[in-house]
């Protein structure tokens, strides 16, 4: 009887081992096919599950910590033109720093955008795309700065020269990225078309955008506006337009200018009042 009891005791024993054994294999077997956590990969464990909504979460509430930027998953915002706005006394505000979303008609369609800026010789930077189906074909258009007269300071073909004229580090997957630099977001800001011109006095400005032809009719684009200071120190006069003509202009030399989308009045045979 004794020994018998025994030999139960030593067989309970090994049974338990064994158990043991088999739950610790099962164990590692688990954790060597994680996520299946069965030695079926394709078949998700409840800790996977759990871990899955608990990384969601965290991306939810600090998505730039994980590596999630804004401009990844949504197109550029941005807001949107007014028609009609064919002329500089119906032009759209253009706020600084975003993005408006414009159409061009046909090959006569002009749109008009207006800005101010509070000292005299800042820079602005015109970052132009085109539409959100293809940012990159910025071609078809002509962009000009004008002055508060209407007169053209700037123009610009939107074509751009290459690729891209902003490099950014890790653009491509072939770059070796420099550990001491940030790695900027890929947006379609890369490609963008960049233009810069300083502008002399403080005031109003006004930027149009019109068809190069036919090549931009009928086409979309993508425009900002950006204002930095030059460290240009030159003075500058005011120009003091008008848009009437001064007698006595009856000689070549006393001619008075003519300027771009200013209407100019004149008579003849009639003394003009003060």
């Amino acid at each position: 009887m004794k020994n018998s009891l025994n030999k139960t005791a030593r067989w309970s024993a090994l049974v338990m081992a064994i158990g043991v054994m088999g739950l610790i294999s099962a164990q590692s077997q688990a954790a060597i096919n994680w996520p299946g956590g069965t030695g079926d990969p394709n078949k998700k464990s409840k800790n996977y599950k759990k871990g899955y909504k608990k990384g969601q979460k965290d991306w939810v509430g600090t998505p730039k910590d994980c590596g999630v930027l804004l401009e990844d998953v949504i197109p550029v915002p941005g807001w949107g033109e007014t028609e009609p706005n064919d002329h500089m006394a119906a032009a759209d505000r253009i706020f600084l720093n975003r993005f408006y979303k414009g159409n061009s008609l046909d090959k006569f369609d002009k749109d008009w955008y207006y800005f101010a800026t509070t000292k005299p010789n800042q820079n602005l930077l015109i970052n132009f795309l085109g539409d959100q189906a293809d940012y990159t074909s910025t071609d078809g258009w002509v962009v000009n700065v004008h002055d508060r007269n209407g007169n053209v300071i700037a123009s610009f073909d939107s074509t751009t020269s290459g690729p891209g004229n902003i490099y950014r580090n890790g653009d491509k997957e072939e770059d070796v990225v420099d550990p001491n630099e940030p790695i900027l977001a890929k947006t379609p800001l890369s490609n963008a078309k960049i233009m810069l011109t300083t502008l002399g006095n403080a005031g109003r400005y006004y930027i149009s955008v019109a068809s190069k032809e036919d090549a931009g009719a009928e086409r979309a684009y993508h425009i900002s506006a950006m204002v930095s200071e030059s460290d240009q120190i030159s003075p500058n006069p005011d120009t003091n337009f008008f848009d009437t003509e001064t007698e006595i202009n009856d000689t070549q030399e006393a001619a008075d200018p003519l300027r771009s989308n200013v209407h100019m009045f004149g008579t003849f045979g009639r003394k003009m009042v003060k």
